[in-house]
């Protein structure tokens, strides 16, 4: 059997078995990490347990698949308290491999939560809660820029909203979810560079 038949260098695979509707797929870390989540400060651990986590992985060839992934418990030899090794590539947490996190919060731009949960075998709350996060990573990505010729008009999508553009680059600077003055106040007053704005249209009622 491939030892990469995951494709996740972090894991080692020892077993594999496939049923009408997953696969499962038995495997162990091929590195942990020893830091303690609780004190945070020591490295300082020794074995204490075995655990076999469920893991969630992408779906394949229209099956689930789980990773039995038998993962170490380890005691601080600072705090004296036991946590489960962290694992590369997987969250432990959600018991799902980080690239299902992934595809879970790009998956849900375009479809329900209802149909990526029946994908994932998972619930609708955890792709929800992924989903938040997914987006709020993207925001954080986000560079407004704050053009020089700054367009102000509104646009209907099931309601009014104001919409903020780059006259020159005909490029979208941001969309609000409605168009009050308020809201356009405190957009523009958010704007980095507001002395680059030299010139405004703006064609609102």
């Amino acid at each position: 059997m491939p030892v990469n038949i995951l494709n996740l260098p972090g894991l080692n695979v020892l077993d594999f078995k496939e049923t009408d509707a997953e696969y499962h797929i038995r495997a162990e870390p091929a590195a942990i990490s020893r830091l303690c989540p609780h004190c945070g400060r020591s490295h300082d651990t020794i074995k204490h347990a075995q655990k076999t986590l469920f893991v969630r992985d992408l779906p394949s060839h229209g099956k689930s698949v789980v990773i039995h992934l038998d993962a170490p418990r380890l005691l601080c030899k600072l705090c004296n308290k036991t946590f489960t090794a962290a694992v590369p590539e997987v969250d432990i947490a959600r018991q799902m491999t980080e690239r299902l996190a992934h595809w879970i919060g790009r998956q849900s731009l375009e479809y329900t939560y209802a149909e990526i949960a029946k994908q994932a075998n998972v619930d609708e709350k955890t792709v929800r809660n992924i989903f938040d996060e997914y987006v709020a990573g993207l925001e954080k990505q986000f560079k407004r820029e704050t053009p020089p010729w700054l367009g102000i008009d509104e646009i209907k999508l099931g309601r009014f909203r104001a919409v903020f553009t780059n006259i020159h680059g005909h490029t979208l600077v941001d969309m609000l979810p409605d168009r009050y003055s308020t809201s356009i106040v405190k957009f523009l007053q958010s704007l980095s560079n507001k002395e680059k704005i030299t010139h405004v249209a703006m064609d609102m009622w």
